[in-house]
Formats: C-alpha cells, sequence, structure tokens
C-alpha cells in the first residue's frame, strides 16, 4: 500500500468504523463509493454520501479511497448497511465482521460508540436463538398530536399523553427463526 492517510490505515487494520470522539468514519475502497444507510439517516431516506480521500490516494491494487462520517452521541449503538443507489440493493460492509440480524430477513453491520452500556434488550438479543420469541407493543389513540422532542423518555410520553387518550390496546407479535 501507498502511504494511506492515518485513518484509512487504521480501518484496513482494524476495520469500520474508525472512532474518534463522538465521530465514526467509515472507509471505503474502490472506483466509486457506495451510500451509508442506518438508523441516523432514516434508511434509504436520506443516505450519506462517501467522498473521496484524495484522487491521489490510492492503494496497491490501484483502487480509490472513499470517507464517510457521522456525527454521534458518545454513548449510541448503530445499525448500518451500504447501499447501492443503481441497483438499489444493500450489502454489507467489507471492513467490519460484525452482523446483526436486522429483522427483515437480512443482516447490518453494528459499532457501538465509546461509552455505550448494554442494555437489556442488546443483551437479550445476543441470546435469542432459534424457536418462536414474542414481542409486545403497546399502541394508544390520541386526540392530538404529542409536541415532544426525539430522545424523549417513556415518562415524558405518558406525561404529555394525559387527557388525551381516546383508547388503548396492546398489539403480541411473533417471529419465529
Amino acid at each position: 500500500m501507498r502511504s494511506l492517510d492515518p485513518t484509512a490505515q487504521r480501518a484496513f487494520q482494524s476495520g469500520n468504523p474508525v472512532v474518534h470522539g463522538n465521530r465514526a468514519t467509515f472507509i471505503w475502497e474502490g472506483d466509486s463509493a457506495p451510500q451509508l444507510i442506518s438508523d441516523t439517516t432514516e434508511w434509504e431516506n436520506r443516505p450519506r454520501h462517501f467522498k473521496r480521500v484524495s484522487s491521489a490516494l490510492k492503494t496497491s491494487s490501484d483502487e480509490t479511497i472513499w470517507s464517510c462520517s457521522l456525527t454521534l452521541p458518545r454513548d449510541a449503538y448503530i445499525e448500518y448497511a451500504f447501499y447501492n443507489p443503481i441497483s438499489q440493493e444493500k450489502f454489507l460492509d467489507p471492513l467490519n465482521a460484525r452482523t446483526v440480524s436486522n429483522g427483515m430477513g437480512s443482516r447490518n453491520n453494528f459499532f457501538y460508540m465509546p461509552e455505550t452500556m448494554p442494555s437489556p434488550f442488546s443483551m437479550r438479543r445476543a441470546e435469542v436463538r432459534s424457536g418462536t420469541h414474542r414481542y409486545y407493543f403497546k399502541l394508544y389513540a390520541l386526540d392530538t398530536t404529542l409536541s415532544l422532542l426525539p430522545g424523549a423518555t417513556k415518562e415524558q410520553v405518558l406525561t404529555e399523553m394525559k387527557g388525551h387518550l381516546l383508547a388503548q390496546g396492546e398489539l403480541m407479535g411473533t417471529f419465529s427463526k
């Protein structure tokens, strides 16, 4: 390899993404770059584009190096995939071996930011084996639109709902591997 940018070098050695502080940088090697889609980009609704690191910066295979960065909370858990806008197909990041089922018959890559603490859901999800699993969802019909900011707590949502509840129910869904 020619002399690489330190971030690209780290990605090729340790994998994607390269996390520094609250910034996660993804590296891609190829003639053209995919788009990055994730829960932070509303998946295909707002894909992030890779930018050429340098037209002169190429690997020994003579491929161009591209990068894409996200600024994230330091305690975030992120699932993502790469997306080819021409074929409209998602595919896994070849520089990240960590994958998880996306619940739709395919897989996503994932990573944790440095200050992420395991949640009961992520610990339980890691232990999910084949068989039938049940998922419960609470449904609420309201007579108004709530004016909460993203990231509101359950308590904030319930407080804001008071006096506006028309009906409620619970839905149980099952999933089998």
